[in-house]
This record gives structure tokens, sequence and C-alpha cells, in this order.
């Protein structure tokens, strides 16, 4: 069962523009391989934790909130 989530997350990942531009963003300003590894982990709780809470209904945003939080994100880390 972990298989199928980690190859959905996989695929969630590499279908999203915006997700593989925050990626890349956040691999340039790493210094090393430990930092790089950390910023990942981080990501990748932070937004699996978000579409858990997200598909159990405890947290609801707007979609255009939402999407406007992550080209924010993006610029932010593209500054």
């Amino acid at each position: 069962m972990f298989d199928v989530f980690l190859a959905l997350g996989f695929e969630h990942i590499l279908e999203g523009y915006d997700h593989l531009l925050f990626l890349a963003g956040l691999i340039i300003v790493s210094r090393s391989a430990r930092s790089l590894l950390a910023v990942i982990s981080a990501f990748t709780v932070a937004h699996s934790t978000t579409l858990v809470l997200s598909a159990l209904d405890v947290v609801a945003l707007d979609p255009v909130l939402t999407e406007t939080l992550i080209a924010a994100s993006i610029v932010y880390v593209g500054i």
C-alpha cells in the first residue's frame, strides 16, 4: 500500500509545474547535499500534510487564495 501512495506522490509532484519550479528554486539555493535533503524533506512533509488535511476536510481553503499563495511562494524563492 505504501508503494502505491509513494508512486502517486511522485506522479503528483512531477505533473505539477508549480511544484517543480518551487523545488528547483529550493535546490538552487541549497549549499550542500545535507541542506538539499532537509529542504526537499520539509517540502514533502508540508505538502503531504496539507493534502491529507484537505482530503479529510479538516482544512478547506479558497482555491484562488491557495493558487495565489503558491505563486507568491515561487516568486519569493525566485527572489
